[in-house]
This record gives structure tokens, C-alpha cells and sequence, in this order.
């Protein structure tokens, strides 16, 4: 299950998705994080929003692909 977000919405220069259904860890710290900050600035910083009811969405799509329902 994926939930798809729209430019207008996220800030995000193009359509995107959130997959739900593969659900993977990111490593935080270390050389090799994927969360490590853009060259020359100093701490990570969000590239888009999603609205409440798009989180709600997403929170819906994971619990169903967690079997919480």
C-alpha cells in the first residue's frame, strides 16, 4: 500500500509516494547515514510537509501492512 503525495502539497519538486509496504531502518550516524546534512551546512533540515490528513493516511497504510488493524 502506498500513499501518494502531490508537489502542491509537500513542496517537493515532483509526485511522490510513501511505500508502506517496504518497510526498511536508516542508519543515523556514521559515514555511511543517509540522513547526513547537505554540503556545507551543519545539521539535516526537511525537504518537504505532508498535511495531518496525509499523515493519517500514511499511519492508516502502516498499521495494515503491520497486521495492527
Amino acid at each position: 500500500m502506498v500513499v501518494i503525495i502531490e508537489p502542491a502539497e509537500s513542496g517537493l519538486a515532483e509526485r511522490s509516494t510513501v511505500n508502506c509496504a517496504q518497510i526498511v531502518t536508516i542508519q543515523q550516524a556514521g559515514a555511511s547515514s543517509r540522513l547526513r546534512p547537505c554540503r556545507g551546512e551543519s545539521e539535516v533540515r526537511p525537504i518537504g510537509c505532508l498535511r495531518h490528513e496525509t499523515m493519517l493516511e500514511v499511519d492508516e497504510a502502516l498499521r495494515f501492512n503491520l497486521g495492527l488493524e
